[in-house]
């Protein structure tokens, strides 16, 4: 980047916040949304149809969710924050625990937050309010309130009734950012996809510093599939995940005081420096979400192309020729574009591939990549970044990932799998490395029955492949049938 790119980006900067000053807040219509983010980021995106997965509609949802944020400083105060499955009953071992750890919490004078539905979002501030209403040890908690963040799905119930603050929100990103903001602790406790989902959004947070307090599996029986499977290929084989950062995740056992003491042990040390406000991170967020779906909204659609932010591939391994001759196939037999969300070896790989096609080669970067990689948007925010990825996506391939890019695939199949998104192919390459996610991911999401936590065809939206020719031409296929289905 020149220094007359650093002036400009500056006086960018400087622009936007002085808008920010002055725009009126407090509108809530659509309309009024988007004439505060005009000011902010520039003409929102020109929707490229009048589907409700253009660039147009995700983009208004955004804002309307970040709207819904402003006022989270005053209304949502430090909670210990519970993740977990809408759909056990209240007989289930596990919703009794979480109810329990509920009760643990108040009798301690925390207060907690959930996504604000049935099941485990509904035994936490139940058990929570059991307590307080009832007179419970601690008084400290009596005029304060539950917090829920419901997400607005077409097959959901209603809100919770032991949820005295709450929220709606229509998409997944904004409610995750939400739901972890101001956070005591986070209890990830047994749940579905969107829970996976949950968890590996907090723990990304953990490893980059943003996330500063105690993040525990409750139980860590039920995780131990998945977990066990990620520790196995991701941090001692592969070395794709530090043991420092795996091991961010707490384990508590079924014993409630055991996962209450985990949970209130003290945060960890934060650098004032990388602290935001709400207002300043709803500032920043608007921005890289008003210029990322934007820049998207105008590239083609496109086959996500994603795995390890890094040299975690070498010459000589397989995925490496898999992934030069899959940029070959999808430069000469579609019109599709490839986007990267990552930069180091995949990169280089489907660089050195296209040449002659380099300009569908579409690049959505985190920041660490500005000044070596010129890309389409560039991102601070990890919500912002997959957002923008996932924008008009046909299909993904993921290589062997790191936590990041495994929170961008489970965020994409826990929108696949609630109807927030279209059905695409997502596959998974290299058998040695995400067979065993895979079977860990299933085992652990099994349940006692089909539907406890998952459909068990849910799993089918994830396909696992190998590097031979067989593979590469059932990949094309998909894809193909997917663009002539377009």
């Amino acid at each position: 980047m020149n220094d007359h790119d650093s002036r400009h980006n500056k006086a960018a900067i400087k622009r936007w916040h002085n808008a920010y000053q002055r725009a009126l807040i407090t509108l809530h219509s659509n309309n009024g949304v988007v004439r505060i983010f005009e000011s902010l980021v520039g003409s929102p995106p020109v929707p490229s149809d009048n589907s409700s997965s253009s660039a147009y509609q995700v983009y208004i949802a955004l804002l309307s969710d970040l709207q819904r944020m402003q006022d989270f400083d005053s209304r949502y105060p430090l909670a210990v924050v519970a993740f977990g499955s809408a759909r056990l009953t209240k007989e289930d071992r596990y919703y009794v625990l979480a109810r329990d750890v509920g009760k643990g919490l108040a009798d301690r004078g925390y207060l907690v937050r959930t996504g604000a539905g049935p099941g485990i979002m509904d035994a936490v501030p139940e058990g929570w309010k059991s307590v307080v209403v009832g007179g419970g040890s601690d008084g400290s908690c009596l005029k304060e309130k539950t917090q829920g963040i419901r997400i607005e799905l077409p097959f959901e119930q209603a809100i919770s009734a032991s949820i005295d603050t709450k929220t709606m929100m229509s998409t997944f990103s904004i409610r995750r950012t939400a739901l972890i903001w101001n956070s005591r602790a986070i209890a990830v406790f047994p749940g579905g996809m969107g829970t996976i989902n949950e968890l590996f959004e907090a723990w990304v947070g953990a490893c980059d510093g943003k996330v500063v307090c105690p993040i525990a599996v409750v139980p860590n029986s039920f995780y131990k599939p998945l977990l066990d499977s990620i520790e196995h290929v991701a941090v001692e084989e592969r070395k794709l995940i530090k043991a420092s950062d795996f091991h961010l995740v707490l384990n508590a056992g079924e014993n409630v005081d055991e996962a209450v003491q985990l949970l209130i042990q003290p945060m960890r040390y934060k650098d004032s420096g990388t602290q935001f406000t709400l207002r300043e991170k709803l500032i920043y967020l608007r921005h890289e979400l008003g210029r990322g779906i934007t820049a998207v909204s105008r590239l083609d659609p496109a086959v996500i192309v994603m795995g390890s932010d890094g040299d975690c591939l070498s010459e000589s391994d397989r995925e490496v020729q898999f992934l030069s001759d899959l940029t070959t196939s999808l430069l000469n037999k579609t019109s599709f574009g490839i986007r990267l969300g990552v930069a180091g070896m995949i990169h280089n790989v489907v660089t050195k591939t296209a040449q002659r096609h380099h300009n569908r080669i579409q690049r959505i970067l985190m920041t660490e990549a500005m000044g070596f990689i010129e890309a389409d948007a560039y991102f601070e925010s990890r919500s912002a970044h997959c957002e923008t990825l996932l924008c008009n996506a046909k299909a993904a391939v993921f290589f062997p990932s790191d936590l990041p890019a495994l929170n961008v695939l489970f965020a994409l199949v826990c929108e696949i799998q609630t109807r927030r998104r279209r059905r695409m192919h997502v596959f998974l390459v290299g058998r040695e490395y995400w067979q065993p996610i895979f079977d860990g991911l299933a085992k652990t999401l099994k349940g006692e029955y089909d539907g406890q936590y998952i459909k068990h065809t849910d799993m089918n939206i994830m396909t696992v492949i190998g590097t031979t020719q067989h593979d590469l031409n059932m990949v094309m296929e998909a894809i193909n049938a997917h663009e002539e289905d377009s």
